[in-house]
């Protein structure tokens, strides 16, 4: 093997091989190695040198481009060349499959402004082996907008290679992996093995990772590097205040925009960056009127009393929509630099300045809309004009909603692109401040309590339609607002007051079960169940029910057993056999379908203990595994019996959600009984409603029926359409 400062020296003296292929090869040749012995050394899959060799693979993600240039000992100019190969010769690569929500990236913003050597810093990064990037810098400084144009800029050149984890509502270091599961649609499971989940879903796809808003979860960095550990083509970027201080971390500091020399001729002036931000926001108020060499020179001294950081910039700006733009300098000047000096004393300089400037921004607002703000501070991941105008009436201030419009009007508060025109959404930084306002004021418990009461009571009132025929307006409406649901569920237990969350808990058991909030689900469940202590009240038994539930699908046999158990007992106190049938729904959920038909056994004692209430949602739960375990065990005329009347009792009580799944296994049990004619419409149905609702796990029975029909059929058009489910 040579040397590796003859292989540097070899590869300054022979002409530039620009291609991923051409180098790894010749690299790989003067080393002695073997693919196998490459990819051993390097720590990635024989496949992935093989593919980058035949030119399948055009280039690798920078983690295992760095393995490899390590694995070949290579140095100097050589490393050098291989770098650049990697870097510039990115292409395309075929598409990773994407389903509705998956990967989903933050709505574009505008255009960001004098980052370009800061995304050049990151790529290089990345480029030359650094897997775990920390953008760090204070809050308002652009973290989030630089990490988003770097994640539109890798999705565009290859699709579907950005996970985008936002953090921002999360409250607890135990709900991170969670979230980065759900970003990459790893398959549900208990907590013990998530992170082998996750490298399951990554696979070896080159992918990027984004995980924005860290710096108020920290202690989650052993988890961050577990999963790094296990998925060696993943890179992470991280925007967050502070660095995570672990092994191998490349910061790379985000600071306010460059200014401006304020003798600057005016063209200069409009080149620099946080001149051209600030014109941005002021013309967003004023049109172009705001433009000219007086404001130029305003725009100037602006960005300099705000240190230039950009939130603080476009806050100025912002004040423009009331006030004419000239004077804005002037304001900064009299009353602003002695409020630039009030900002917290705990953070570092340019923390101070941006505190400093949000404050500064605050204190020229009516006395009732600087209430209002602060209120709004309570609010997680935004919120309707609704919920304010609950909250405010419960806090006897409902004088100060009319200041609603104006805190929008002046960019304090922004519009959410979610389609829904009257929701609204503070920048986190504002949000912090006005929470901190909010708690120096005494005014937060309260505040707190109110905003529980409203999304316990707004929750429950989405159960009706969550269980109606067009459940998806709930689905939606839960999802959105889940980050304050998560608050008012905390508050209570830290009230020890978790079990009056149980009826909401439960009635929403079918949006955390459909969108994937199982485990977390089972968490808040857990809590209120320990809240309620020892009495068999319903609705603590219906908890400890759709907690067995959960753990089911978790495949958690210790925590469906404890549940199994503890409905067995209340069943004997109480006397009443829905109990004990629910145990029974369990206990067949830990078992599975048997050969011997004892879990068919099972399930027909069950619903025999429900009696002849055959339109109960349990006894129609119950009913539709049933058919499905004596399908399963090759009774498809019983079967079909059985998830025919499933079928009519979930269709007349209008529950769409519940109604795909034995639609779907009514269809394959017909199709065992030769009945293909019957089947088909049954699959369409199911499959229909399953994409009207978004509901990309149940969609796989019906396509499966639908392939079956297909490969059965002579009909050509049938055939295509098993072609086009498969």
């Amino acid at each position: 093997m040579m040397s590796n400062g003859g292989r540097s020296e070899a590869a300054a003296t022979q002409p530039s091989v620009h291609t991923v292929r051409d180098l790894l090869r010749r690299f790989r040749l003067d080393a002695g190695l073997t693919q196998e012995e490459l990819a051993v050394r390097a720590g990635v899959s024989t496949r992935t040198v093989s593919d980058l060799e035949r030119g399948i693979r055009a280039t690798p993600q920078a983690g295992p481009a760095a393995l490899i240039a390590d694995a070949l000992d290579l140095s100097g100019a050589a490393r050098e060349e291989w770098f650049a190969a990697v870097r510039d010769q990115r292409l395309p690569r075929s598409p990773i499959p994407r389903v509705p929500g998956s990967y989903a990236l933050p709505p574009e913003p505008p255009p960001i402004l004098g980052r370009e050597a800061d995304l050049l810093a990151v790529e290089t990064a990345l480029a030359s082996g650094d897997r775990l990037i920390t953008l760090l810098g204070p809050g308002g400084v652009g973290k989030t907008r630089l990490a988003i144009a770097l994640a539109l800029r890798h999705q565009s050149e290859e699709p579907g290679s950005v996970v985008w984890v936002g953090l921002e509502t999360l409250t607890s270091v135990d709900a991170v992996l969670p979230a980065i599961a759900r970003a990459c649609r790893a398959r549900e499971g208990g907590a013990s093995r998530i992170v082998e989940r996750i490298a399951e879903a990554i696979a070896d796809r080159p992918l990027l990772m984004i995980i924005d808003n860290a710096e108020h979860l920290l202690a989650m960095a052993p988890e961050i590097l577990a999963v790094l550990t296990s998925a060696p083509e993943l890179s992470m970027v991280v925007t967050s205040r502070e660095a995570l201080r672990v092994a191998k971390e490349r910061i790379i500091p985000i600071d306010p925009l460059p200014l401006p020399h304020l003798g600057s001729a005016e063209d200069r002036l409009r080149a620099n960056p946080a001149v051209a931000l600030y014109l941005r926001a002021l013309g967003d108020a004023h049109g172009p009127a705001a433009s000219g060499e007086a404001i130029l020179r305003e725009a100037s001294e602006v960005v300099h009393l705000v240190d230039g950081v950009p939130l603080a910039i476009e806050l100025a700006a912002a004040q423009a929509a009331n006030l004419p733009p000239e004077t804005i300098g002037k304001m900064l000047e009299t009353a602003g630099l002695a409020a630039l000096a009030q900002g917290r004393r705990d953070g570092p300089g340019r923390f101070l300045t941006m505190d400093a400037a949000i404050a500064w921004s605050l204190e020229r607002l009516p006395a009732d809309a600087a209430r209002l703000l602060r209120h709004l501070g309570v609010f997680h991941g935004g919120f309707t004009t609704d919920a304010v105008g609950h909250l405010t009436s419960a806090l006897g201030i409902p004088e100060v909603l009319r200041q609603l419009p104006a805190l929008v009007n002046a960019q304090i508060i922004q519009r959410q692109p979610t389609g829904e025109a009257s929701r609204l959404r503070l920048l986190e930084p504002i949000r912090m401040f006005a929470r901190e306002e909010l708690q120096r004021s005494g005014e937060l418990p309260a505040t707190r309590e109110a905003h529980a009461a409203w999304y316990l009571g707004w929750a429950n009132a989405q159960i009706p339609t969550l269980n109606g025929r067009d459940p998806l307006p709930a689905l939606d409406a839960i999802e959105r607002d889940l980050p304050n649901l998560r608050a008012a569920v905390a508050l209570r237990i830290e009230q020890g007051r978790a079990s009056s969350t149980l009826p909401v808990l439960c009635g929403l058991s079918r949006f955390f079960d459909v969108r994937g909030y199982r485990s977390e689900h089972r968490t808040m469940l857990d809590a209120a169940i320990a809240s309620a202590g020892d009495g068999p009240t319903g609705e603590m038994l219906e908890g400890v029910f759709w907690s067995g539930y959960n753990s089911v699908i978790l495949g958690d046999d210790s925590a469906i057993t404890t549940a199994m158990l503890r409905l067995q007992d209340y069943a004997a106190v109480t006397g009443h056999a829905e109990w004990s049938a629910r145990a029974d729904f369990l206990q067949w959920g830990r078992v599975g379908s048997t050969p011997d038909g004892s879990s068919s056994a099972l399930l027909r004692r069950g619903l025999d203990e429900l009696g002849d209430d055959r339109s109960s949602h349990l006894a129609v739960m119950m009913r539709v595994l049933y058919g499905i375990d004596l399908h399963e065990r090759g009774e498809a005329a019983e079967a079909a019996l059985q998830l025919e009347v499933a079928c009519t009792t979930i269709a007349a009580e209008g529950r769409a959600l519940d109604l795909p799944v034995p639609l779907a296994r009514l269809g394959l049990a017909l199709l065992d009984l030769g009945r293909e004619d019957e089947a088909l419409p049954l699959f369409i149905e199911s499959l229909q409603i399953a994409a009207r609702l978004e509901l990309a796990g149940i969609a796989m029975f019906p396509l499966l029926g639908l392939a079956r029909v297909g490969a059965r059929s002579t009909d050509r058009a049938q055939q295509e359409m098993a072609a086009t489910a498969l």
